[in-house]
């Protein structure tokens, strides 16, 4: 799964774009919300809640780190846009 896929599979779940992101934490990001960032072939997933970013995972394939995202952003409603 790369980011195309994980984009197309959020969505089909209901997960607000709002929670997730790629590309060093920065500008444009929310608080509450994720980021995969990818530098010298380590992706890492974190976690940015109150402007501080947290790693939770690290992985060595893109499809590796979409995959455990998506897990975690649909294990709970609180990112879905319209909770069940």
């Amino acid at each position: 799964m790369g980011k195309a896929e994980f984009a197309q599979a959020s969505n089909n779940h209901g997960v607000s774009s709002r929670y997730d992101r790629f590309g060093p934490y920065g500008h444009g990001f929310s608080d509450d919300s994720f980021s995969l960032e990818e530098g010298n072939g380590v992706f890492q997933v974190m976690y940015i809640e109150r402007g501080t970013p947290s790693l939770l995972a690290s992985f060595s394939t893109e499809g590796k780190a979409c995959a455990y995202l998506l897990e975690q952003l649909t294990s709970t409603d609180q990112f879905l846009i319209c909770p069940k």
